[in-house]
């Protein structure tokens, strides 16, 4: 299951770095800091929570939206 597989990447990456690439937001428990990308462009990047609270307030114009 998911949930078996974020326990064991978790543990198995404890102190290493990991770039992961997902649509998943089930995963972004195992990362520290998150990346947005919009046709190829990075529109975000920092800290999860601070990324995670500029989209929750828009302040990423276009992320996430269908056109």
């Amino acid at each position: 299951t998911e949930e078996l597989l974020k326990r064991r990447l978790a543990a198995a990456l404890a102190g290493k770095t990991l770039l992961l690439v997902t649509h998943r937001a089930s995963l972004l428990d195992l990362v520290d800091r998150l990346i947005v990308l919009e046709s190829g462009r990075v529109v975000a990047d920092g800290p999860k929570q601070q990324v995670l609270e500029a989209l929750r307030q828009g302040k990423l114009r276009g992320v996430g939206s269908s056109g």
